[in-house]
């Protein structure tokens, strides 16, 4: 779903897995909004993801807990010229398994990005 009025836009997603068995499912929803004021657009979004016992990752260490995967971003750009734009974008993704085979040193992962780039356009 996606909503626009002037230069501010927002949009949602939602979808749902059944992957089989017992507690095996997955769910992951995201939104977000923009704004664009003459040369410049801004923008941010966030998802979340939930997954039930091996849904969506494997791995091995059993199926009596769930998995999260989260990211947030904010996203500037600007249109230098007819045709020529220059973007970036910042982001952060957090995940979490509270599955209790799961060894401590990989039942939670934090990572932080960050790009730049640019396109041309005839």
């Amino acid at each position: 779903m996606n909503l626009t009025f002037g230069g501010l836009s927002a949009g949602g997603v939602l979808e749902y897995r059944d992957f089989g068995g017992s507690h095996n499912n997955a769910w992951i929803g995201g939104g977000g909004v923009g704004y664009t004021v003459d040369a410049w657009k801004f923008g941010a979004q966030f998802s979340h993801g939930w997954y039930d016992g091996t849904a969506g990752f494997s791995g091995g260490f059993g199926t009596d807990g769930h998995k999260t995967l989260n990211h947030a971003i904010v996203t500037p750009g600007y249109a230098l010229a007819p045709g020529i734009s220059l973007d970036a974008s910042l982001g952060y993704t957090w995940y979490h398994d509270t599955r209790s085979a799961t060894p401590d040193d990989k039942d939670h992962y934090h990572a932080f990005s960050a790009a730049i780039g640019s396109a041309i356009t005839f």
